[in-house]
């Protein structure tokens, strides 16, 4: 038989909600993408550098399964945070 999932205590350790599959700052990130903003100017919101906003970028894509903004838009609408 299976098991619970594995170790919520540990993902939420890990800056993971349960349930989520974004990190607190990956979710800031997707989220002003999801506003059309670019990297220079997520790094700016968020005093991390562009290359920085972009790993984020590339993260999010490879954790969603997305490929595109355009997608991420997508997603944000379906599952961004609600507590805003």
């Amino acid at each position: 038989a299976s098991g619970p999932s594995p170790q919520p205590a540990a993902a939420a350790a890990n800056g993971h909600r349960p349930g989520r599959q974004l990190t607190d700052r990956e979710m800031e990130v997707a989220v002003l993408a999801a506003r059309g903003m670019s990297n220079r100017s997520i790094g700016q919101e968020l005093f991390i550098t562009q290359a920085t906003a972009a790993r984020h970028i590339a993260n999010i894509f490879t954790k969603l399964g997305v490929s595109s903004r355009a997608q991420l838009v997508t997603w944000i609408a379906e599952n961004g945070p609600s507590d805003n």
